[in-house]
């Protein structure tokens, strides 16, 4: 089962974006080939999809989005998307 998450923050600099990219374990789990997450930056949230096929590599991208949230400086919050 999928769960999907907006990380509300101030948006990140170009450099911190790019500093994120550069962190985040694959996407891609190999064998059978599925997407384990997804995401999205919009200007006043990230948006953050766990596929459910790896909850570990997910997790771990989890938490770098939400670290590179809270390197913005104002307050960070994490709503389940689904209710919005």
């Amino acid at each position: 089962m999928q769960k999907e998450y907006h990380i509300h923050c101030t948006r990140l600099p170009d450099d911190q974006i790019r500093a994120l990219f550069d962190r985040l374990p694959s996407p891609i789990h190999r064998n059978p080939l599925r997407e384990i997450y997804n995401y999205r930056i919009e200007d006043e949230f990230m948006y953050f999809v766990d596929r459910g096929v790896d909850p570990t590599v997910a997790g771990e991208a989890f938490i770098y989005f939400v670290e590179a949230a809270l390197r913005s400086g104002a307050a960070v919050t994490i709503t389940d998307a689904k209710a919005r």
